[in-house]
C-alpha cells in the first residue's frame, strides 16, 4: 500500500472530530439480484439448464457511522458516468443539508473513472465535498464492497419480487431497520485492517 494511501486514514485510527462524518458510496453496476428472480419471470425447465430472465439496478448508497443519507436506484438500461455520478453528488449534498446540517462531510469512494477523472474532482470542489483518497488495488478497503453490499445481497438472495418498486421498497426497508451500531461498526473495518497491516510490518 503506498505511504500516502496509507497515511490518508490515519487520521481514523486517531478518531476525527465529531465535526465531520465519513461517506461512502458505491456508484458501481449492483446485481443485488444476483440469485434472485422475479415472480413474473418465466421458470427454469428442468429438461434444459435455463438462466432465468433476471433484471439489473444500479444501487448507490451514500451511508455513514449514524447510518443511510441517500439511496438512488437506475434502471437497467442506465450506467454511471461522470455526469449522472455529479448529478448524485449534488443531490446527496442536498441531502447532506437537511440530515447531518452540523457536520462536514468527508466523502470516501473507491477509484472506479467516473469517480476520479476531472469533472467530477472540479464538481467535488464547487459543492465543498472533500474526497479522502482512496489507495489502489485495495479493495478491502471499500466500505461498501465488502461491508455494506455484501451483507445486503446475502438477505435478498433467494428473495421473489414482482416488480422494480417491491424491490425498492424491500432495498428501504432492509437499511431502515439496521441500528446504528451496524454502520459505525462498519465505518471501523479500514481501521482495524490498517491496525493489523501496521502490526505485520
Amino acid at each position: 500500500m503506498k505511504k500516502r494511501a496509507r497515511n490518508s486514514f490515519s487520521g481514523l485510527s486517531q478518531g476525527m472530530s465529531p465535526g465531520y462524518t465519513i461517506m461512502t458510496l458505491r456508484a458501481n453496476i449492483s446485481r443485488w439480484n444476483t440469485g434472485t428472480r422475479f415472480k413474473s419471470s418465466p421458470s427454469p425447465r428442468k429438461s434444459k439448464l435455463v438462466a432465468s430472465a433476471r433484471k439489473v439496478m444500479l444501487l448507490t448508497v451514500s451511508w455513514d457511522s449514524e447510518g443511510t443519507v441517500h439511496i438512488e436506484f437506475l434502471k437497467q438500461e442506465n450506467t454511471v458516468n461522470s455526469e449522472r455520478y455529479i448529478s448524485m453528488l449534488r443531490k446527496l449534498n442536498v441531502r447532506l443539508k437537511h440530515v447531518r446540517p452540523t457536520k462536514h462531510a468527508i466523502l470516501h469512494h473507491d477509484n472506479a473513472r467516473p469517480h476520479t477523472i476531472r469533472q467530477t474532482e472540479e464538481a467535488l470542489h464547487k459543492i465543498k465535498l472533500v474526497a479522502l483518497p482512496h489507495p489502489s488495488y485495495s479493495r478491502d478497503l471499500a466500505l461498501s464492497d465488502f461491508y455494506l453490499f455484501q451483507k445486503f445481497k446475502k438477505h435478498l438472495r433467494g428473495n421473489h419480487y414482482e416488480s422494480d418498486e417491491h424491490v425498492e421498497v424491500a432495498v428501504r426497508h432492509w437499511f431502515r431497520q439496521k441500528c446504528v451500531d451496524f454502520f459505525t461498526n462498519g465505518t471501523r473495518q479500514p481501521v482495524r485492517r490498517l491496525r493489523i497491516l501496521k502490526s505485520l510490518i
